[in-house]
């Protein structure tokens, strides 16, 4: 009797939720469209958990291929190693990934030994993703495995829960699931700042996935050889400007090469805002200019170590360094090496191509410290190699390096077009204002050679293309029109122009950008930046006045530049 009751009650219970639910589903449907995911989502948490690579039988020998092909398929190895074979692994992210094509290793370099260095970079992985990458791979047969991670972690959470995740798209075609959701979810927006992150405890997750690694690995006898990742110190974060009057007073008071004035008001700014990082690295340039290196060098450090971005801190090539350390594994110091090819040991442009990613030319330093590693006499790389390793291996990785500069990289097409279609997707992707990172690609792009940049303007179509053929990014750019995004590119343009001077040309492409969208507000607020350089005052109002009609959202920052601009104009007059 007392089972009876309870499900009577239950049946009380539910009954008004079924007839809620039924009629909301009857009149307006699906409380949400269950859409297929994106490429992006099946790469980075639905595959994570599968093997990379399954055995097939290739003619007469057992076959190891990649059974998981995303930029390209991963090079395909025997079973069973030869005896001769010293088989070397590199994973990590995008890094490790550009190492491939770029490695210049001859596999007869070991006397008497094939070289079989197979590369399993798997761009946008973490630590974690890595970790999960390294205990496949040491099922087969590794003689050691090099370690590359750091840049990518942005990641919510450690791990990924397939089984819940499908529950609860399946269950958000229900109305009162969908409502029951969204309201515990504002709930807890409102006590948490879903934009924080604790640095902290992803260090900690970090130092945690590398020791597992290495733990792994160590059970295995497999040798381990962990790297440090080159830092690009003037590479731009995806994070747009603060909308703050003493860093804006700061970066136009550096804009117009009054040095100490900025410092001042960026000195300020940091007080307030200790963990932003475009304070610091403004700082970084300021110092620059005035070349006192070192203290340009600690405000970029700081700058980098705040981000929270995709790519690597200062604190995680520090834990790399601490675990290699206590752990006593091998390691490669890539930070270093690469820095000391900059002037001053502040990276940049020269060295790498995007914020995060060298050149294909600087992995040839990759691949002397790689062989440099394996000659040290440590009791692993004895038992791989051998005790006879001078013939080769020593002068090899003596070699000496030649830089290239920027203008020999702008020969390259291939480098050209990825540039290109890099810089456009950051602008199209700002959600307001300007993008840093598509500024700083367009500008790497002039440096390379002038004519570059300033044809972009007849490339729409090319670009539109080149972005549609990329699945990673198509889903971003497609969601209205190209033609309704593409003014965004030319403002970024005009932008990079008038930072470096170049008014004549920032002029024009500002012209452009609202023939093509009068309802933005940034061509006004840059031409009215460009006439006050110009002393072009009568200008300089009518088109700040523009600027603040179309500003909607970023209003507060077009007043504080207008209160910047008039005050510059009363000290001119």
């Amino acid at each position: 009797m007392k089972y009876i009751f309870i499900l009577f009650l239950l049946i009380l219970f539910l009954f008004p939720l079924i007839a809620i639910e039924s009629f909301k589903q009857i009149k307006y449907g699906p409380a949400q469209v269950i859409k297929e995911e994106q490429p992006s989502f099946k790469y980075e948490y639905e595959d994570i958990y599968k093997n990379l690579y399954k055995k097939v039988l290739n003619g007469e020998k057992e076959m190891y291929v990649s059974q998981r092909q995303y930029y390209e398929q991963y090079q395909e190895f025997t079973v069973k190693k030869d005896p001769n074979v010293i088989r070397i692994f590199i994973i990590g992210g995008s890094v490790a990934h550009g190492w491939e094509d770029a490695i210049s290793i001859d596999e007869d370099i070991v006397i008497g030994k094939k070289l079989e260095i197979i590369n399993v970079g798997m761009p946008g992985y973490d630590s974690y993703r890595v970790k999960l990458i390294a205990q496949e791979l040491l099922s087969y047969e590794p003689d050691a495995i090099v370690v590359l991670t750091g840049n990518n972690e942005y990641y919510n959470q450690q791990g990924f829960n397939l089984t819940a995740y499908k529950l609860n798209k399946y269950f958000l075609r229900y109305h009162l699931y969908y409502y029951l959701k969204n309201s515990i979810n504002h709930l807890i927006s409102r006590y948490a700042n879903k934009y924080h992150k604790d640095r902290e405890k992803t260090l900690d997750y970090f130092e945690k996935n590398l020791r597992s690694i290495v733990r792994s690995a160590r059970s295995k006898r497999v040798p381990l050889i962990l790297c440090t990742l080159p830092m690009n110190l003037h590479g731009m974060s995806s994070l747009m400007l603060p909308s703050d009057n003493y860093f804006l007073l700061g970066k136009l008071s550096f804009e117009n090469k009054k040095y100490s004035d900025a410092i001042k008001y960026l000195r300020y700014f940091n007080s307030r805002n200790p963990e932003n990082i475009y304070g610091y690295y403004y700082l970084g340039q300021v110092y620059e200019e005035l070349k006192d290196y070192k203290e340009a060098k600690e405000n970029y450090l700081k700058s980098v170590e705040f981000s929270d971005d995709d790519y690597v801190t200062p604190s995680r090539n520090k834990v790399i360094r601490k675990i290699s350390r206590e752990e006593d594994t091998g390691f490669i110091d890539l930070e270093s090496i690469v820095m000391r090819t900059a002037k001053n040991d502040i990276t940049g442009r020269e060295q790498f191509n995007d914020h995060c990613h060298i050149w294909d030319e600087y992995y040839q330093l990759f691949d002397k410290a790689l062989i440099k590693e394996f000659t040290n006499n440590t009791s692993d790389y004895l038992r791989i190699f051998g005790s006879d390793k001078n013939d080769k291996m020593i002068p090899y990785s003596n070699e000496p390096f030649q830089a290239p500069s920027l203008k020999e990289l702008g020969k390259n097409e291939d480098y050209i077009s990825n540039r290109i279609e890099q810089a456009a997707f950051n602008a199209i992707e700002a959600v307001s204002g300007y993008s840093e990172r598509a500024l700083y690609n367009f500008k790497t792009l002039y440096l390379m050679n002038p004519e570059y940049l300033w044809n972009i303007q007849f490339s729409k179509d090319s670009i539109e293309r080149d972005l549609l053929e990329n699945k990673y990014v198509n889903n971003i750019i497609f969601k209205n029109s190209f033609d309704s995004k593409w003014p965004k590119v030319i403002n970024h343009i005009a932008e990079t122009y008038r930072r470096m001077n170049l008014y004549k040309e920032a002029d024009v492409y500002y012209d452009k950008a609202i023939e093509l969208d009068k309802d933005s507000y940034l061509p006004y607020l840059g031409k009215a930046l460009l006439n006050c350089s110009q002393g072009n005052h009568n200008e300089v109002l009518k088109n700040i006045e523009k600027a603040k009609e179309n500003a909607n959202e970023n209003l507060s920052e077009v007043q504080y530049y207008k209160d910047i601009i008039l005050k510059t104009i009363n000290l001119a007059n």
